[in-house]
């Protein structure tokens, strides 16, 4: 074994001597980056930690979120580092609903929020970023999206695509999503929430009827849906027998 292993040294102390004789006989690398998602993923992961990210660029302190995120593990099959410089956010829809009554395959390294303000169907909101990606390797990266202020006591509806955006112009496109927020507003919402007993007017009746139609309409199959929307759903869906008694 340590004849072979000498002969192996000598053999390959010969090919690079080779090599650097005649560079023009050495391989190109490849210099096309091939990116691939490994991963993708919406879950409502309480535990998860990521470094939070500003708009700076720079990381914050390291906390835990109590929200779903998107988590998206890319491998880079190439020879070469990949820069991705931006997320592209385009929401196909947008609705807000105001009736009375992450995981992937790594750790995330950071985590990128998208908070929207008056924001309508149709936007695509640009989330700058520096996620450089080795060679024959793969990192995961965390997203959350939701509405700035939440403060108005209505549940917020989004259905997105993010488009990753590489330095070069390349794009990985990953699956449409289809989420609720902010989770306060989810868990007061409809006839089961809290403080909500007496019988509802008029008013309420109707609005909980357009709601309904509405959300039957807002997704598509495919859509990967978060736990909030998911959550959201079954709210209004089980609202519907009470609204519709109450119209007889």
């Amino acid at each position: 074994m340590t004849v072979i292993g000498g002969c192996l040294a000598i053999l390959s102390g010969i090919v690079a001597l080779l090599f650097q004789l005649f560079p023009d006989w050495q391989p190109e690398r490849d210099g096309t980056p091939s990116l691939k998602v490994a991963d993708f993923n919406v879950e409502h992961e309480e535990n998860i930690q990521a470094d939070a990210i500003g708009e700076d660029g720079k990381k914050t302190k390291v906390e835990e979120w109590p929200s779903s995120m998107i988590t998206v593990t890319i491998r880079n099959e190439g020879d070469d580092p990949v820069l991705i410089r931006n997320a592209r956010f385009k929401f196909h829809h947008i609705d807000e609903f105001s009736c009375d009554g992450g995981g992937g395959l790594g750790w995330p390294i950071g985590r990128y929020d998208v908070k929207l303000a008056g924001e309508k169907s149709g936007a695509v909101v640009d989330r700058k970023m520096r996620w450089t990606i080795p060679p024959h390797d793969q990192e995961t990266v965390a997203f959350t999206v939701g509405p700035k202020g939440g403060v108005n006591m209505s549940v917020s509806l989004y259905r997105f695509q993010i488009t990753l955006e590489r330095d070069e112009g390349d794009k990985v496109e990953l699956p449409v999503v289809a989420h609720a927020a902010p989770l306060m507003w989810i868990e007061m919402h409809g006839k089961g929430s809290p403080g909500v007993s007496s019988p509802p007017g008029n008013s309420e009746i109707e609005c909980w009827k357009k709601e309904w139609h509405e959300l039957m309409a807002f997704t598509e199959t495919g859509d990967v849906k978060s736990p909030e929307f998911r959550s959201f759903y079954s709210r209004v869906k089980s609202d519907e027998g009470w609204w519709r008694d109450k119209e007889k």
